[in-house]
């Protein structure tokens, strides 16, 4: 859905994340067209902590914040090659293991509630995480946040 309010056009979109049920609705405000980066944007290398052909992997940092325009979000994106063990994606399923970052923290988002970490993820999986992150900012960190620390509650751990 999109509505004009004035000379701001606002974009109401409805998403579900993969690993909750819950839907969360999100209002973005377009002011100039914005591209948003996705699994195509990722360069991939060898891997540094595997022998030579074993693995690769992608590193990027993304997104804008508007009050001092810097980057806000870095994704690590990983994947076996041949014979190659230990991460959770393989090349001969096109599959990928994510770990992502807000800012320059240290410690990774919690991109399920049960690890930092998403294995098995496909290139569309991947685009979509990166488009929520870019959409959702802040919001969508919290949100990831409290969806772990209620989980832990669930389960008696904190």
């Amino acid at each position: 859905m999109q509505y004009f309010m004035g000379q701001k056009k606002l974009l109401f979109l409805k998403k579900k994340l993969d690993f909750w049920s819950d839907s969360v609705i999100l209002v973005y405000m377009i002011k100039n067209k914005t591209t948003l980066k996705g699994f195509d944007d990722l360069t991939f290398g060898q891997h540094g902590g595997f022998a030579d052909g074993k693995a690769r992997q992608a590193r990027l940092t993304f997104g804008q914040r508007d009050k001092d325009n810097q980057d806000q979000f870095t994704i690590s994106v990983v994947q076996n090659l041949n014979d190659g063990n230990g991460l959770y994606g393989h090349i001969n399923d096109n599959t990928f293991e994510v770990a992502m970052w807000f800012q320059d923290r240290n410690d990774m988002l919690p991109l399920s509630v049960s690890d930092d970490v998403l294995g098995w993820q496909t290139p569309d999986q991947i685009t979509k995480l990166m488009h929520q992150a870019q959409l959702n900012d802040f919001a969508w960190v919290t949100l990831l946040h409290n969806l772990r620390d209620d989980f832990r509650k669930d389960l008696g751990l904190d």
